[in-house]
């Protein structure tokens, strides 16, 4: 505990400050917002979440996307095969999901490692 009378002023100048911010972000934030009235609050209506995708291998990744021959390998698909991402054979392609064995770098994966990545460099 502080033992100076500045030290002790300084303690409650903080903790009305802390008070204080806690009372605006209520008021603002919305919880406050709902019950006061002031608005919707920050998200109006639900987001939708993309699934993380393969991005490594490439074979993982054609197949999750639909652009390759669902029985064969990519050598042996026709070049027509692949018309694009989302589209084959005038149909909207399906995602499959990876089999319990198989592993697959995403695009998730590579964003935690790229960030654990750094935090370990900085401190």
């Amino acid at each position: 505990m502080p033992s100076g009378a500045l030290a002790k002023r300084l303690l409650l100048v903080s903790g009305l400050i802390l008070v204080a911010l806690l009372l605006a972000g209520f008021i603002v934030g919305a919880i406050g917002s709902a019950m006061f009235g002031l608005g919707d609050g920050y998200v109006s209506e639900p987001e939708i979440h993309l699934a993380p995708q393969p991005v490594f291998p490439a074979s993982l990744r054609d197949r999750h996307l639909g652009l390759t021959a669902d029985l064969g390998h990519a050598a042996d698909a026709k070049p027509g095969d692949a018309r694009g991402e989302g589209q084959r054979n005038g149909t909207e392609a399906h995602s499959f999901p990876l089999g319990i064995t198989q592993f697959a770098v995403t695009n998730t994966l590579l964003s935690a490692w790229f960030a654990t990545i750094v935090l370990v460099l900085f401190f």
